[in-house]
């Protein structure tokens, strides 16, 4: 209870947990050795959906709209699945390994270590554009039209979201560690 701290519900898990968790609308998601998903109802713990997508996961899972949720996974997949039931929506195979996902509108964008920052739609999973950068992209930040990216090559990338064409660039001065945070 966020009010007074004391404990509402507790569900053992029987893996380790290899993500931060996500609590996004009234469900809790938890990624656990070997890559098992599972969604909770937040109110009370109840394990609604579980799936299995074969690969573990350092990044939570991230939420686009209200029906799906996406993943970046070790093996360099970027999987969607739908948030109510946990089905599959898409997934994309990329090379090197990939940051955390970031949403916008009707993208989901993912950089990766083979130095490119993409752009999926939303709904198919279909490459829109990609970017490439002179570095590793560490990860990326959306807000509303802009999509901010860093890479390994000391620079902050502002992009459009619809099309990829970059509106400015500046060097960070050092090497970044983590991704850019929009707010």
């Amino acid at each position: 209870d966020a009010t007074d701290g004391t404990g509402r519900w507790a569900v053992p898990v029987d893996r380790p947990i290899t993500a931060p968790l996500l609590w996004d609308s009234g469900w809790l998601i938890a990624i656990a050795e070997p890559g098992d998903v599972m969604a909770f109802r937040a109110a009370d713990g109840h394990l609604v959906w579980r799936r299995s997508l074969g690969a573990s996961s350092s990044h939570p899972a991230v939420p686009g709209g209200p029906a799906a949720l996406y993943f970046a996974l070790a093996d360099s997949r970027l999987v969607a699945l739908a948030l109510e039931s946990g089905e599959p929506l898409w997934e994309q195979k990329l090379t090197g390994t990939i940051s955390e996902p970031a949403v916008a509108t009707d993208r989901v964008f993912v950089g990766s270590t083979d130095n490119f920052f993409y752009a999926f739609d939303d709904d198919s999973g279909r490459l829109e554009w990609k970017w490439r950068s002179g570095g590793d992209v560490i990860g990326a930040a959306a807000d509303g039209d802009v999509v901010y990216f860093a890479s390994l090559d000391n620079i902050i990338r502002a992009v459009n979201r619809g099309n990829g064409n970059q509106r400015w660039k500046k060097p960070t001065g050092t090497r970044p560690i983590l991704p850019p945070r929009a707010f």
